[in-house]
């Protein structure tokens, strides 16, 4: 494995609103789902555990499984990962 940088990303905070989706971030103790990427980093960075960010192109009140800490949706993608380099991953 690789040992990069935490991941450093310009996100639109419109995103969500204009297209309906919402930003959905896990870790091993916790996921919350929002739409203001910004904030929903902030609160992640509290918890003190490694997570990663991802847009999920549906509403937040939408119903769809969690598996392996990832949200199973068509076209939701990873964007962020933050926390993993003391770990050795990214």
């Amino acid at each position: 494995m690789t040992n990069r940088k935490q991941t450093s990303q310009k996100f639109d905070a419109t995103l969500a609103a204009k297209t309906g989706g919402h930003f959905f971030a896990s870790s091993v103790a916790e996921w919350r789902t929002n739409a203001d990427p910004a904030a929903l980093i902030k609160i992640m960075q509290t918890g003190g555990f490694p997570f990663r960010v991802w847009w999920v192109p549906v509403p937040a009140e939408a119903h769809y499984s969690i598996e392996h800490y990832s949200p199973k949706v068509e076209g939701a993608t990873p964007v962020a990962s933050y926390g993993f380099e003391k770990y050795g991953e990214a």
